[in-house]
């Protein structure tokens, strides 16, 4: 009988690939699709509505570019006026980050040629972060490093109709072109673990969004068949005994009734209004379903719905604190992004002294001034009663008789 341990060692595995066994990391966590969040945004009114009240925060006070010279100031004014920095960049900045979790802009240079040799940035475009990705391994479909540790480079997918481009390469089976790492700013938001992928405003709180519109949507189906009052019909009397045909008759007169029309019926048909008893315990259900999108947005109630339904004062001035933290997280982001992967091009070309900074307005001053007038309108904080004088001294004279029969 061979020995196990011989025929063990003479089997021979040339194509066998060792396999390391460990937890998910933050490239292999399933993400809610970037469609899907955008979704959200077309067919929820509060995510719309929460997403459009930090770009307006955000941007109620512009940022300032502030360099260390006039000669650098000019040519800082000239870049953020050429790039349409306020217009166009910083607001599809802050509006990706809070929806995607993610932005990114193409740095579009000049032809060197044309402009004294200089290289210099013309235009930030904001890409569709719906398109954009990392470029990736094929075969494990992880993110491809350089040699400090950040993304080598970048990668675009093509829509289906666009013509076959020159430099178009496949990546996880999509068309798609590959930008050098110098060519685009990335910027990502909130981030966990070793992931490079960002977590925007609306993916936590997705869940609940769709489940409330799938309860939106059962409500008003809901509506359509019984929140309308029908229109019930009781055929006979003590006396008369209907027959099915006097009941059919009866029932197809009453299907043409509408708000002009008008009908006689004989003293035997009585008809009655049936309504809808359920409605506000179904609507019960998705204001839960709100309440956990609008947690998720980080915003008062007051602001997202707009209404002061369950909010007094002193709430929602400790609820604005609280975003307008959030809010400098968000333009403290996008100040670094720039500072790291934008000026640094200008500051090489022009020989720059130092990096500018992108430096923001506290947006809180402004805007608790408005808040404060919006608060005029709600209901104080309730305070506990103070007990009357008279009930006071009506105790004091019940306790000094008490102590009067104790020493009796």
């Amino acid at each position: 009988m061979p020995n196990i341990f011989e025929l063990l060692g003479k089997k021979k595995t040339p194509n066998l690939i060792p396999k390391s066994m460990g937890i998910k990391t933050g490239e292999e966590v399933k993400r809610v699709a970037q469609e899907e969040l955008e979704e959200r945004i077309y067919n929820g009114s509060s995510s719309f509505n929460g997403i459009n009240v930090y770009v307006k925060m955000a941007l109620t006070t512009k940022p300032e570019i502030i360099c260390s010279n006039e000669r650098e100031q000019k040519i800082m004014d000239d870049f953020r006026k050429r790039t349409r920095l306020d217009g166009l960049v910083l607001p599809s900045m802050v509006q990706h980050l809070c929806i995607y979790g993610k932005s990114w802009n193409e740095k579009v240079f000049n032809d060197p040629r044309k402009n004294n040799g200089k290289k210099i940035i013309i235009k930030l475009d904001p890409m569709d972060p719906k398109f954009m990705d990392f470029r990736r391994d094929e075969y494990t479909k992880r993110i491809i490093w350089d040699e400090y540790g950040e993304p080598a480079s970048y990668v675009e997918y093509l829509k289906f109709d666009i013509p076959r481009q020159p430099v178009e390469i496949t990546q996880l089976g999509k068309r798609a072109i590959e930008f050098p790492k110098d060519k685009i700013e990335y910027t990502p938001l909130y981030t966990l673990g070793d992931s490079w992928e960002g977590i925007g405003l609306i993916e936590p709180s997705y869940n609940s969004a769709r489940r409330k519109f799938e309860t939106l949507q059962g409500i008003a189906h809901s509506i359509k068949r019984v929140g309308f009052p029908l229109v019930g019909l009781e055929v006979g009397t003590d006396s008369v005994f209907p027959t099915q045909e006097m009941i059919d008759n009866a029932a197809e007169e009453f299907k043409k009734l509408d708000e002009k029309t008008t009908i006689a019926y004989p003293n035997y048909v009585k008809p009655t209004i049936i309504e809808s008893k359920n409605i506000e315990r179904i609507r019960k259900n998705a204001d839960l379903f709100t309440e956990e999108e609008i947690a998720g947005l980080g915003l008062p109630r007051a602001l997202v719905m707009g209404s002061g339904e369950s909010t007094n004062r002193s709430t929602l001035e400790m609820q604005m604190i609280l975003v307008f933290q959030t809010m400098g997280m968000i333009q403290n982001r996008i100040s670094i992004s720039m500072e790291d992967q934008v000026f640094p091009e200008l500051v090489e070309e022009f020989n720059f002294e130092e990096t500018p900074v992108l430096k923001w307005a506290d947006p809180s001053e402004s805007f608790m001034k408005k808040v404060k007038k919006v608060s005029r309108f709600l209901p104080k904080a309730k305070q506990p009663e103070e007990r009357p004088e008279e009930e006071d001294k009506e105790k004091e004279k019940q306790s000094s008789l008490f102590e009067d029969f104790e020493e009796k």
